[in-house]
């Protein structure tokens, strides 16, 4: 078997233990030396490594792009058969899940239920130009706390000021734009309990 000496741990040990090099045929240091090597250079030289990485970045995702590519196509049908065989475990992970949750959450499915059935029978119908609009009504502001909730990060919902357990509808006159904070608090209470409360109403 031929032999390389390693030039930091001067022992003698086989081609396999050295990795190529791009000129020379291998590299002077034995894989291990060479771990440990890139370890203390790595510690010594943090600013370095970092922009290196930053650098390489968009090269070496295109590489590992690449490469994934090449993998499955040398690879498609056996790559083909495990998807399907993590789809299925999914799913009856997802469904064992589900029946758990069901079991021990009895009144949230129940709830949950009921607010179904009221989204279909409610009368109207909600489309984007609705939403579009109210969102320029309201400057992009909640309706309850008149903080900018469009644009400003946290997102907005859309509420319904009569709740549709309560026999709201989906016209635009029932719609306005809430806060996520504020329209979890309102929840499906009453509206006028709900302004009153927050000092809107007397």
């Amino acid at each position: 078997m031929t032999t390389k000496l390693c030039a930091c741990c001067k022992e003698a040990k086989p081609f396999s233990d050295f990795a190529a090099h791009r000129t020379n045929g291998l590299q002077a240091y034995c894989r291990p030396c060479s771990l440990v090597k890139s370890r203390e250079w790595a510690a010594k030289n943090k600013e370095r490594k970092n922009a290196h990485k930053v650098s390489s970045r968009h090269s070496d995702i295109e590489r590992d792009r690449a490469n994934r590519r090449r993998h499955y196509a040398n690879n498609a049908d056996s790559l083909r058969k495990q998807a399907r065989d993590a789809s299925a475990d999914k799913k009856a992970k997802r469904a064992a899940r589900q029946r758990r949750y069901r079991t021990e959450n009895p009144e949230k499915i129940r709830q949950l239920n009921r607010a179904r059935v009221a989204t279909k029978r409610a009368a109207g119908k909600v489309t984007r130009v609705d939403i579009e609009r109210l969102i320029s009504l309201q400057k992009g502001r909640c309706a309850a706390c008149k903080k900018v909730t469009v644009r400003g990060g946290k997102g907005f919902h859309l509420d319904h000021k009569t709740p549709l357990s309560r026999g709201g509808t989906n016209y635009f006159g029932n719609l306005q734009i809430l806060c996520p904070e504020c329209n979890l608090s309102k929840s499906d209470r009453d509206p006028h309990e709900f302004m009153v409360e927050r000092g809107f109403l007397l």
